[in-house]
């Protein structure tokens, strides 16, 4: 197989921007609130097999090592692939590997996975050279991942959010204004113009993105919100019934929320972030309103 050229490599990101991503590339702030959060929910499931799609440098896969007796990171740029192994090799662990893939076509047995992980990679699914449609192209990479997955196995997938007010201004992946909130044929002209290529960084609000996720055979979906975010996650919100949405906001250490945006080089007023969840939770719109999503799905 080719590499593929819509997948961003990692090594060229360190290599040219002078330490400025060192943090966010590896920093281990980028897994740890996740994984503590999956030991808990995935508490008494098997955890045996862990497949970590869209690897890039191997954080999240070494941080799944933690659960997992095997992990396997994939990821279709061959640079990511290299890194991540001599990362890993650095760290001396060795219950995880590396492979070159794609998510549409992964290179997994049937049936061999307990976890399924998909974080910051589904948007990206969709780009391609060959006029596909990106919806079409990421249903493809769900049918994947389920086939992959036991019966009973879990999908883990992280999103932002179509519908956040800015996600609406300026999209986060191409960094084009407005694509989001117009119908897909408009934001294909505009992107078209401005940057020779047809927009395909497809995210979704929560509602879409279940139906979606039911559309491809799982079941038992449930949505979060992740503070402060999917990328450093600390804790995970429940966006219904509100009653445990509110209880889990309240929960909310301060303090260590601060300490995970310190570690990943990230200024945010954490308390005056909570309260504006709190808030949009008792109105009944932080589903709506969320940056991102992290989303739990199952292979019935």
């Amino acid at each position: 197989m080719k590499e593929d050229n819509t997948s961003h490599s990692f090594r060229r990101l360190l290599e040219s921007s002078g330490g400025k991503y060192d943090q966010y590339v590896l920093s281990e702030a980028r897994y740890s609130g996740m994984v503590a959060f999956m030991e808990k929910y995935l508490a008494g499931k098997p955890s045996d097999n862990a497949l970590d799609i869209g690897c890039g440098a191997g954080v999240i896969s070494r941080g799944l090592t933690k659960k997992f007796k095997n992990v396997v990171g994939i990821d279709g740029n061959t640079d990511n692939v290299s890194l991540a192994r001599s990362l890993t090799d650095s760290h001396r662990i060795h219950n995880v590997s590396y492979e070159y893939g794609l998510a549409a076509e992964l290179p997994v047995e049937d049936t061999s996975m307990d976890l399924v992980v998909l974080n910051g990679v589904f948007e990206w699914v969709g780009l391609n050279d060959q006029g596909e449609d990106p919806e079409t192209r990421q249903l493809r990479v769900l049918n994947e991942a389920l086939r992959v997955l036991k019966p009973g196995g879990s999908l883990y997938l992280a999103i932002e959010n179509r519908w956040h007010p800015r996600t609406l201004l300026r999209d986060p992946h191409t960094h084009l204004p407005l694509v989001n909130m117009l119908p897909r044929r408009l934001a294909n002209l505009i992107s078209n113009q401005k940057l020779g290529r047809p927009f395909q960084a497809y995210i979704y609000g929560y509602s879409k993105l279940n139906r979606m996720l039911s559309l491809a055979g799982f079941t038992e979906v449930q949505t979060f919100v992740p503070f402060p975010g999917y990328q450093h996650p600390a804790f995970y919100i429940p966006i219904s019934p509100r009653r445990r949405t509110l209880s889990a906001i309240d929960a909310i250490d301060k303090e260590k929320v601060q300490a995970v945006c310190e570690g990943a080089g990230r200024a945010i007023d954490v308390r005056k972030a909570v309260t504006r969840m709190r808030r949009r939770a008792r109105w009944g719109v932080l589903g709506l309103l969320a940056h991102d999503y992290a989303v739990f799905a199952e292979k019935p």
